[in-house]
């Protein structure tokens, strides 16, 4: 199970709502120092690939997430955090270890 925080699902409304987009999209792609890392895009259109896909969320804020990306992030939370130079998604995956610079995870 993945948890999307109130926060999250605030933020992909939000997003959503000044565009024609349908929700957002999360991907484990190869990559960084430890070998995966978390892309996130906008998801604009439903397509075959987009109905093979979990979604995840309230109505209006959809993640969309494919069955083997769903695999590797089992058990995470997904928040939105505001800091004082920056506002991001943020995926806490307890059962992954993270690399030093915080970018990727195993």
């Amino acid at each position: 199970m993945i948890l999307l925080t109130e926060a999250a699902q605030e933020q992909i409304i939000k997003l959503c709502h000044s565009s024609l987009d349908i929700g957002i999209r999360l991907e484990v792609v190869s990559g960084g120092c430890s070998g995966f890392q978390y892309k996130f895009s906008v998801a604009g259109l439903i397509t075959e690939d987009t109905e093979k896909e979990v979604i995840i969320g309230a109505e209006g804020a959809a993640l969309f997430v494919s069955h083997t990306d769903a695999v590797k992030i089992d058990g995470s939370t997904i928040d939105y955090v505001k800091e004082l130079m920056s506002e991001k998604f943020v995926v806490t995956n307890t059962n992954s270890q993270c690399c030093g610079c915080g970018k990727s995870f195993t």
